[in-house]
């Protein structure tokens, strides 16, 4: 574990993982992360973030919102250690060891400590979607993300394909398994006998849909707002998802690429669904 100051924080992270933990942190604090298309919490509020990494999202709602109680969860033993660390101070944050899925099960995730945001259990998606980044990026993306590293990239454009399979390897061929636990989200809110939840924000890098089947349509009921990141792989998945939110009641269901002013119907990159009802 190392310790990076970043804006107003000083961070626990994996010790690689600076430049993620920016990332991540100006994508939280400084551009509404998964506050956004009307999605919003208040003072005492109740919000689920599923897939906590080394905590900051959790840490931007104790901190910047107040909320009454923030149930997170993070599987990778190495990410929760750092986590727990970050979180210390805000008694209203529960932070659990577990994974989220379809059904309570034993399981291994795959830790990348060069990139353990990406941090999986499922494996083999996580490695076709980094391949398909490769094949399948656009300079235009890039230049709509970043005009410097556009500008960059543009020098190298013969070899981008190249270059981005040598980055992607060096980052994911140094995995460590680790065993976990996996429960539903209809054990947690039964066993923290919720009547709500005010938000529920999923990011679990592939897994979302096991996530969302451990939630009964019952429960669905209970959610206010949802905030979760699809996978490239799941995205076939959305309109099945879409029609199950407008049947449980969300009058708004916003879908957007992560990749600024990119159309998330034909990337190559994850999308997150914002629904509100």
């Amino acid at each position: 574990m190392a310790t990076f100051s970043i804006g107003e924080l000083q961070v626990a992270a994996p010790p690689r993982a600076a430049r993620e933990v920016a990332f991540i942190y100006r994508e939280i604090f400084e551009q509404g992360g998964y506050l956004k298309h009307g999605i919003q919490v208040h003072a005492g509020d109740v919000v689920f973030d599923v897939g906590a990494n080394v905590g900051l999202f959790s840490l931007y709602l104790a901190r910047r919102c107040d909320v009454g109680r923030v149930y997170a969860f993070e599987p990778t033993p190495p990410i929760y250690d750092c986590a727990r660390q970050n979180l210390t101070a805000h008694p209203n944050v529960t932070l659990r060891n577990v994974g989220l899925g379809a059904a309570d099960a034993a399981c291994e995730v795959l830790y990348f400590p060069r990139a353990p945001g990406n941090s999986t259990l499922h494996e083999r998606d996580k490695r076709d979607e980094c391949e398909a980044l490769s094949q399948g990026f656009r300079m235009s993306d890039v230049w709509g993300a970043s005009k410097l590293h556009g500008a960059l990239l543009s020098l190298l454009y013969p070899l981008r394909r190249r270059i981005l399979r040598s980055y992607f390897a060096g980052r994911f061929e140094e995995g460590v398994r680790y065993a976990c636990q996996v429960t539903t989200l209809d054990s947690v809110m039964a066993e923290a006998q919720l009547a709500h939840v005010d938000l529920l924000k999923i990011d679990v890098e592939g897994a979302e849909v096991d996530v969302l089947r451990g939630l009964s349509d019952a429960n669905l009921a209970r959610i206010r707002q949802l905030a979760v990141e699809v996978s490239p792989k799941h995205k076939p998945w959305l309109p099945s998802l879409t029609h199950r939110l407008t049947e449980s009641g969300f009058r708004s269901v916003v879908i957007e690429s992560v990749v600024p002013r990119s159309d998330y119907r034909g990337d190559v990159y994850p999308c997150v669904v914002f629904a509100r009802r």
